[in-house]
């Protein structure tokens, strides 16, 4: 609502109020439209698609800001409201309609991104496709109906008011064409100064246009630089989550009551937590989460107040109960695990060990686990082959076995029928069946000793003796096992401190400490988790990327009948990422999976500035022919036409780019209501386009300029070659 009212208002200072109020409007009408469409596309309202519309809130305005600006300024030039509505919106009907095809086309690789990312953000691009056509068909035919029906009622008010106020004046025409005068004089008095001075600015820009494009190649560099270095990609952010776990393990045999009473002093500590960061917390003995079930293990549930009401940070707080944790004894484990929202992914590092011998598999974990303790910025190792009852293990001595005719399938079904039983026969009693099992006695089988007794019939049918042929060993034995495509394996996983490293850094840099197929043959380290996601993610937005920037060079191609000039319009995407990246850096917010969602609607937004901008300078070269000048001249020539060209779309970009970020920047900052998913990527849209369109407003005529120059280049080479 805020976004909203920031909008109108920004609308309003640069048009009249009742044109502003028209163009507002398309944004409920838009939203309301989309709302009633989302279910035959199976879809239906929820915080993901909410997040949709709240990122298209400041584009679908954009294709009735150009519109309304253009009908304005027909109206301005003297233009009969009828013919100033159709006028106006025939001249820039195939650049709005391009704008929006772009923006679609930006959004829709999206709907190709595989994984479990894929299915979590296809809404995305289906909300942000339904707003902007059905914004467009808004813009096309209602808006300009609008608009005409209320010049023509500021027309008949100033017609009456002069007729009243003049009483010499008998001639209904001039009178019309006072009033007109007086509402051009409303609509243009002071944006008409601004025009006029960058009219002036860019006239004087496009004569240093070399140097200026140098430096602007200049920041980019840098900016990638800094970005390269000193940017990680994370999946999610997890600072500002509200909700984490305790992991909690005592020594293996603990009984239930032990571990409950043990637990009481971590429940202290987070009781401890002051009221305005402590909401709620949930306590389950017996479990422990992704590792499973033991009555030595607990798990806490805490939930904190929202980021925006409490003064620290999820990890501070952690942290802080982690050092006091740390001072209590008789606790062998315990695991902070934040959740950062978003679909399951997993931990940060999530490493599966897969193979059939156990004791290379312990092994080779073991030393992941050691790497992960030396590794910078890594925290929280845990593991799920945790220790659990007493067991007893048999260890053969295979010569006598082959000696005394047995084999250890032979052991194995003899162990099992004793202590397990076996069905030797059942009797019908009525309409139930049953059965008789032999087993050994309940005294016998809780006698360990009783087992090296057991008697086991070889091929000959003698009877030996089981501790003829093995011995006993009674040791904690696996609290489960667990297997990945039908084969064993141990996860371990851990969490990252994100200001340090990177769930990509960590395991590519593991990766490169072991030779798997010398050292651990027959086993594989499987990654997972949010190291995978983000991989996967990662390399989908740069596949979404190349699609939408080959689609919207070739929609380009056939606006402009040209194949260099979509150059110009793309140029200005990079630059709108330099504007994201210092937005990022001033914030101190890291580069995540929702940032770059952000990215793809500035790119929308950015290449909408652009294109009607180089769109009107090419209308003007056609209205102006140069004709035969000479060259200084031509030059002059084209610096005016350009300069006049940017300026006639100067108020249209501005708006664009301050509505857009009316619309989104209260959210990035959480006023009126923060949402941890919507924040990043408002802040990365709102900022980028704020830094980009003052670029856009240089870089793109100076570039327009340059192409001018290239062509005269080519084109005295060319007739040279010939003579």
């Amino acid at each position: 609502a805020i976004g909203l009212i920031l909008v109108v208002l920004v609308l309003s200072i640069f048009l009249n109020l009742r044109t502003a109020f028209w163009v507002a409007i398309g944004i409920p009408v838009a939203m309301l439209g989309t709302f009633f469409v989302l279910p035959f596309f199976d879809s239906f309202l929820d915080s993901i698609s909410l997040m949709a519309l709240i990122l298209v809130v400041g584009i679908i305005v954009d294709d009735g800001i150009i519109i309304s600006e253009n009908i304005a300024r027909k109206r301005e030039m003297g233009y009969p409201p009828l013919k100033a509505a159709s006028e106006g919106v025939r001249e820039v009907f195939l650049p709005v309609l391009t704008t929006v095809l772009t923006t679609f086309l930006a959004f829709s690789p999206m709907f190709f991104m595989k994984g479990m990312m894929g299915k979590f953000i296809y809404v995305i691009p289906l909300v942000v496709s339904l707003a902007l056509f059905i914004s467009l068909f808004e813009s096309v035919f209602a808006l300009p109906a609008h608009l005409k029906r209320g010049m023509e009622k500021i027309i008949i008010r100033q017609a009456a008011r002069e007729r009243k106020n003049a009483a010499r004046s008998s001639k209904k025409g001039s009178t019309v064409r006072e009033a007109v005068g007086a509402e051009r004089v409303a609509v243009r008095k002071w944006f008409d100064w601004l025009r006029k001075f960058y009219k002036k600015l860019c006239y004087h820009f496009l004569r240093v246009r070399y140097i200026l494009v140098v430096l602007f190649f200049a920041v980019l560099v840098g900016t990638v630089w800094y970005a390269k270095n000193n940017m990680e990609f994370l999946l999610f952010d997890s600072s500002t989550s509200d909700r984490f776990y305790i992991g909690v393990e005592l020594p293996t045999g603990t009984s239930l009551l032990a571990t409950e009473e043990k637990v009481k002093e971590i429940e202290a500590l987070i009781q401890g937590l002051p009221e305005e960061e402590l909401k709620t917390f949930l306590t389950r003995i017996g479990t422990l989460g992704w590792v499973g079930t033991g009555e030595n293990y607990a798990a806490l549930m805490v939930g904190l107040t929202p980021f925006s009401e409490r003064t620290r940070n999820i990890n501070e707080i952690i942290e802080d109960i982690r050092y006091k944790a740390n001072k209590l004894e008789g606790f062998d484990k315990l695991v902070f695990d934040i959740d950062a929202g978003g679909p399951p992914v997993g931990k940060p590092i999530f490493l599966r060990v897969i193979g059939p011998d156990d004791e290379m598999r312990t092994k080779l974990t073991n030393r992941i686990e050691n790497f992960l303790m030396n590794a910078e910025g890594v925290k929280d190792i845990d593991r799920n082959d945790k220790l659990g009852k007493q067991q007893v293990e048999i260890k053969f001595a295979y010569n006598k076995l082959a000696r005394l005719g047995l084999t250890v399938a032979d052991v194995a079904q003899n162990v099992r029928i004793a202590y397990d039983g076996q069905v030797v026969t059942s009797m019908r009693d009525g309409d139930e069946d049953i059965k008789f099992r032999v087993i050994l006695s309940e005294k016998a089988r809780k006698n360990v000793n009783f087992l090296t007794r057991l008697s086991i019939p070889n091929r000959q049918g003698r009877l030996i003796k089981l501790g003829e042929v093995a011995s006993l060993k009674t040791s904690p034995g696996l609290n489960a096992y667990h297997h990945f495509d039908g084969e064993r394996t141990i996860t371990i996983q851990a969490d990252i401190v994100q200001d340090v490293t990177s769930p990509l850094v960590v395991t590519q840099a593991m990766m490169e400490q072991f030779d798997m197929e010398k050292d651990y043959p027959g086993m594989r380290i499987k990654i997972g988790g949010e190291a995978e996601e983000s991989q996967k993610a990662w390399l989908n937005l740069l596949f979404s990327f190349l699609v939408a920037f080959i689609g919207i060079y070739f929609l380009l191609v056939l606006l402009f009948n040209s194949f260099s000039q979509p150059v110009l319009v793309l140029i200005a995407i990079p630059f709108g990422i330099v504007g994201v990246i210092i937005a990022l850096a001033l914030h101190n917010e890291p580069l995540t999976f929702l940032v770059m969602i952000g990215v793809i609607g500035l790119v929308g937004v950015v290449v909408n500035d652009s294109l009607v901008l180089v769109s009107r300078i090419n209308e003007l070269s056609k209205e102006r022919p140069a004709g035969k000048l000479k060259k200084r001249e031509l030059r002059e020539h084209n610096l005016r036409i350009i300069a006049e060209g940017t300026s006639d779309r100067l108020r249209a970009i501005i708006l664009t780019t301050l509505t857009t970020a009316a619309g989104l920047l209260p959210l990035a900052y959480g006023i009126g209501g923060e949402s941890l998913w919507m924040s990043p990527m408002a802040l990365a849209l709102g900022y980028g386009l704020i830094f980009a369109t003052p670029l856009t407003l240089v870089l793109i005529p100076c570039m327009y300029a340059i192409g001018i120059d290239l062509r005269k280049v080519f084109s005295r080479k060319k007739v040279f070659e010939s003579a």
